[in-house]
């Protein structure tokens, strides 16, 4: 059964908008408790390693409601 929840962005992609927003990517929900963080910090948090998790585990993440819903 293949992996429907899976993205490679969480595993290889860094997004920051203005304001130092912080995102999975330029469509996700922005991630709560992630502004002004350095990118190696944000990218080793346990909020990002907790939706790697999750994708790898095929469960859905709440902040890509929108790609699930398309």
């Amino acid at each position: 059964m293949p992996n429907n929840t899976i993205c490679s962005y969480p595993f290889t992609h860094s997004y920051i908008g203005p304001k130092y927003v912080r995102k999975l990517c330029c469509v996700s929900a922005d991630l709560p408790n992630s502004e002004k963080v350095s990118t190696k910090d944000w990218w080793n948090s346990e909020q990002m390693q907790e939706v790697r998790r999750k994708m790898l585990a095929g469960e859905k993440v709440e902040h890509c409601a929108i790609c699930y819903l398309n």
